[in-house]
């Protein structure tokens, strides 16, 4: 068995790395000292544009298989005479239409869906709803502006 100082520089932290620049020069980075980690520089374990293809269309599967088990759950009534692959692709024209107001979180998607579901799939086509959706708001993502959405729907039905 090896002791702690036969082990630190086998199993220790990465004190340095190499790596080769475009110009195919070695180019050394080190840990900031007594940091046990380094930065890595940008680009050094590129992913290929098919792979990445590949794990969005896998995450985005799961998300809308996630999705559909979720409505199925709190919508019965609603989805269990719809067969999975049509409301499958429900989601996925939902999820294409919530992306392009900036809605793309899984919890947005939930919301989105829902709001579909109760007011129909081209709902952000409504007029009031669209200036909310596509408003002036440079601090705000389109997740919040959905929440902002569902808060002032909420307060029209509780008070009209």
């Amino acid at each position: 068995m090896l002791d702690l100082e036969e082990r630190r520089p086998l199993f220790g932290p990465i004190a340095a790395l190499w790596t080769e620049d475009p110009a195919g020069e070695l180019i050394e980075h080190h840990a900031p000292i007594p940091g046990p980690a380094i930065t890595l520089p940008i680009g050094l374990f590129p992913i290929r544009p098919p792979v990445m293809v590949a794990l969005t269309n896998r995450a985005e599967r799961v998300m809308d298989l996630r999705i559909a088990g979720f409505l199925r759950k709190e919508l019965p009534d609603r989805t269990q005479k719809i067969e999975q692959a049509r409301l499958l692709a429900w989601i996925g024209r939902m999820r294409g239409r919530a992306a392009t107001h900036g809605v793309i979180t899984e919890r947005g998607l939930m919301k989105w869906v829902l709001l579909g579901v109760f007011l129909g799939q081209e709902f952000d086509e409504i007029p009031a709803i669209r200036t909310l959706l596509d408003g002036d708001y440079p601090d705000i993502d389109g997740d919040q502006r959905l929440g902002l959405l569902i808060n002032e729907l909420g307060a029209q039905t509780a008070w009209s």
